[in-house]
């Protein structure tokens, strides 16, 4: 019998206060290892150029390269949650699904105006696919903005890895809704969410400021 012990909803468009937890690691405190640049991507050449080209179309992209001088002028901000959200919302293409967070991998685009991560989840249930994109058994890719890179001079640019009180975490699973970016394979962070009964609390992913 499945079961789900805590729970929390991740929706775009809602935004509560966030402080820096004191005596734990974030739950993002995984995105501060870094991924060194030129590793080896098995990822097409056709679908990788448009994720970096998604990414660095996003208004919170760098609007010039990200150096160590500027990549630490990128912040998070919060709000207050608005509570009009539902519960489980309806999103274009959507999935939902149950999977499990497998692995990471942070990308600098070729531009460097933006860094971004792919988290892999393999997907053990799968009640909705209107994207088509999800196979029961088989990974797929999440992918937010921000993330953590190291070059060939052995620099680290860590970018929007502030801590969060809510986020994914590796090895864990999730009831996952989702939204399908067909073109790239992928399912955008800011149109994702998890879901797990027993709490009625909100978050999302934050924004960048500047």
């Amino acid at each position: 019998m499945m079961r789900f012990v805590a729970v929390i909803l991740l929706v775009s468009g809602i935004l509560i206060p966030v402080a820096s937890p004191q005596s734990e690691a974030a739950p993002n405190a995984w995105m501060k290892e870094p991924t060194e640049i030129g590793a080896r991507d098995e990822v097409s050449v056709p679908i990788r150029n448009i994720r970096n080209n998604y990414f660095d179309g996003s208004p919170f992209a760098s609007k010039g390269p990200l150096t160590l001088e500027n990549v630490g002028r990128f912040a998070l901000f919060a709000g207050k949650s608005s509570g009009r959200a539902p519960e489980i919302p309806d999103l274009p293409l959507r999935a939902l699904l149950i999977g499990t967070f497998e692995s990471h991998r942070s990308v600098m685009t070729p531009s460097h105006r933006a860094i971004y991560t792919e988290v892999t989840v393999k997907c053990s249930y799968i009640f909705e696919d209107g994207g088509g994109g999800a196979r029961l058994g088989s990974p797929i890719s999440i992918l937010f903005l921000g993330g953590t890179v190291e070059d060939a001079n052995g620099d680290v640019l860590s970018f929007l890895t502030q801590p969060k009180h809510y986020f994914i975490e590796p090895a864990k699973t999730y009831l996952l809704v989702l939204s399908y970016h067909s073109d790239g394979d992928f399912y955008p962070w800011e149109r994702a969410g998890t879901y797990r009964t027993g709490s009625s609390e909100l978050a999302t992913p934050l924004k960048t400021r500047g």
